[in-house]
């Protein structure tokens, strides 16, 4: 099978055999699956294979994905594991959409801390949940649930029916699992106004004759 021209596969099933493995499409029309079976070359890439009516098709158009994962409390906020994270992918014919890049257009300098810049962060969450659901889904770095805004962005993936993918150290994207989430809501405790210490009062009798 050659993945740059369009093959179809007749499925009487929610699973497609491809390449030795079995993949099942119950919940879902369409999903990334490597592919290893080339007779000329050794080589091995991501495919897409979709369900379309009664059909499996198989192409190498895979779609835009968001890079998420954390950035807070990491060196450099995390931004050259987000670009070497983008080379990788776009490698591998996926087209990526990385929130470091946007920042880097948008002036933040990852070696300064955030709070000595200029930097809406309100305004840097709206594009990226945004860009979230703009996306056809979200691949997540390592470290990602600990992080409050890669975990939001990992929900509104879930929300809105996105793909989901974790993305390994080795830069193998494994599918990632549906999660059930609860939110909570809590207030800000009230800031503790700081009081004058009391003053020392010093008494004269016990001065030295």
């Amino acid at each position: 099978m050659d993945p740059f021209n369009l093959t179809d596969y007749y499925a009487k099933t929610n699973v497609v055999r491809l390449d030795g493995g079995k993949f099942d499409l119950s919940n879902t029309r369409s999903r990334l699956v490597y592919y290893t079976g080339f007779e000329s070359e050794n080589k091995r890439m991501l495919v897409r294979i979709t369900k379309v009516g009664r059909l499996w098709r198989c192409t190498d158009a895979l779609g835009e994905f968001y890079i998420a994962g954390p950035m807070r409390g990491y060196p450099m906020f995390n931004f050259p594991a987000f670009l070497m994270a983008a080379r990788v992918l776009q490698t591998r014919g996926i087209k990526t959409c990385s929130p470091a890049e946007k920042d880097i257009e948008s002036g933040f300098d990852p070696s300064r801390p955030i709070e000595d810049q200029n930097f809406d962060m309100g305004a840097a969450f709206r594009w990226d949940f945004n860009a979230v659901t703009r996306c056809t889904g979200i691949i997540l770095l390592p470290g990602w649930e600990n992080s409050t805004g890669a975990k939001a962005e990992r929900l509104v993936c879930q929300l809105s029916q996105r793909e989901c993918y974790y993305l390994d150290a080795n830069y193998n994207l494994v599918e990632a699992p549906d999660y059930d989430y609860t939110l909570t809501w809590q207030p800000k405790p009230a800031p503790v106004e700081a009081r004058p210490a009391p003053a020392v009062e010093c008494d004269g009798d016990d001065d030295e004759e």
